[in-house]
């Protein structure tokens, strides 16, 4: 009697648990689409834009105006000659296969990013918080591509705390999403602009920052107005 209860019991939890694995199944799919949508959503580039067309954004078209002892002043609010002005830039190559793009450093001495040599850093870890740091390096991307790029007006002491700030924080730790810290290539491109007294446009990766300067086609949408639309020199 007892056996045959037991077995009756079994065949009960036995059925319920297929139920489960079977509703699992059926409803992963959709979770997964819905998942795959939402980082879509997050974390693909601006729908529109040519990845063969190089866009350019300045912060205050208007600028740089002189100022009464005949200097001017720079993005940054530093003042030096006019003809002193040279061009920094935030350069961003957006990626809408893999999703993860690149961000870097223009200055008119050197062009420099940062990343980590370390393996298994894939798409999950934007939106795992818990995603492990890995060790950060600067790396040379004198002939990396871009398609989008903010300019700015920097005077030579402008420029020299970019530089300083780019070289010091090379051993930074890395972290994909920048979820506790680490950062990725975009968000310590905007950091190194930071230092500097360089606004920075919004986003945590460079598909993101991408997709607000698009919109920036709007007038004067978040400050950054397009000067160019077509290919940069």
């Amino acid at each position: 009697m007892m056996s045959t209860r037991l077995r009756q019991i079994r065949k009960i939890a036995a059925a319920r648990a297929l139920r489960i694995a079977v509703g699992v199944l059926v409803s992963l799919p959709a979770a997964l689409a819905v998942t795959y949508h939402l980082f879509l959503i997050l974390y693909a580039p601006p729908a529109g834009a040519r990845a063969d067309t190089r866009h350019c954004y300045v912060i205050d078209a208007d600028r740089p105006t002189l100022l009464s002892d005949g200097t001017t002043l720079d993005d940054a609010g530093c003042p030096c000659a006019m003809q002193e002005l040279a061009s920094v830039e935030l350069r961003i190559q957006t990626d809408p296969r893999d999703y993860s793009g690149h961000a870097y450093i223009h200055t008119p001495r050197m062009s420099l990013g940062f990343r980590t040599d370390e393996p298994n850093v894939g798409l999950i870890d934007y939106l795992w918080p818990w995603a492990p740091f890995q060790a950060g390096r600067v790396q040379d991307d004198t002939t990396h591509d871009y398609d989008f790029a903010v300019c700015y007006r920097a005077c030579p002491q402008t420029i020299e705390r970019l530089e300083e700030s780019l070289i010091v924080h090379g051993d930074d730790l890395y972290q994909v999403g920048s979820w506790r810290g680490g950062r990725n290539c975009a968000t310590w491109a905007r950091d190194r602009l930071i230092d500097a007294g360089l606004s920075p446009p919004d986003g945590d990766c460079p598909n993101r920052i991408a997709r607000g300067l698009y919109a920036s086609d709007r007038p004067r949408a978040a400050g950054l107005v397009p000067i160019i639309a077509g290919d940069l020199p």
